[in-house]
């Protein structure tokens, strides 16, 4: 991720290619990482396929699969909805990167759990839960409150920039079975 952050596209593309067969017995993260893949992919103009194409998709159109409750699952996830004021829809475009994050109330400003989309889907409404958890011990069930927050990246990546626009954080205990609003302004 580092490489891509960089704007080195093809030592991006050479890590993951090298990390994707790794990832076989975690189907969810085996499938965001080829998201990944089909996107920085699609800006060098080449096309890529995979063995067993479970997940040739165009990145638009990419969804990471929901991955199964583990043994003792909590229950912890935050379903959220995602929308865009009528200012920023103006000031931004179709392709743009939203990132939809849960970080701990008190803990690491690493995300707990991380969803990207483009523009173009929103309004949108997805569950923020473990499956998508940036690194396997900090997952959004150890934690009983978390801050919501979406974002749109000017720069296409998880870096903060000033003329990202973003929603308001929402603190949320867990668990909760209601639908948390984020409007990006």
């Amino acid at each position: 991720m580092a490489a891509e952050e960089a704007g080195d596209l093809e030592s991006a593309l050479r890590y993951w290619e090298q990390a994707e067969p790794l990832l076989a017995d975690e189907p969810e993260n085996q499938a965001e990482l080829r998201g990944m893949m089909l996107e920085v992919a699609d800006k060098l103009g080449r096309t890529l396929s995979f063995e067993d194409s479970s997940v040739n998709q165009q990145p638009d159109t990419f969804e990471v699969p929901k991955a199964s409750p583990a043994p003792g699952d909590t229950g912890k996830q935050v379903r959220v909805r995602v929308s865009l004021s009528p200012e920023a829809r103006a000031a931004v475009s179709p392709g743009d990167t939203v990132f939809i994050f849960a970080t701990a109330v008190e803990g690491p400003p690493m995300p707990l759990a991380a969803a990207r989309y483009q523009v173009r889907e929103l309004p949108l409404e997805l569950t923020l839960d473990d499956s998508q958890a940036m690194m396997p011990q900090m997952r959004i069930s150890a934690f009983d409150e978390v801050n919501v927050t979406a974002k749109i990246s000017m720069s296409g990546t998880a870096d903060a920039s000033p003329d990202d626009r973003s929603s308001e954080a929402i603190r949320v205990a867990l668990p909760t079975t209601g639908v948390v609003e984020l409007v990006i302004r």
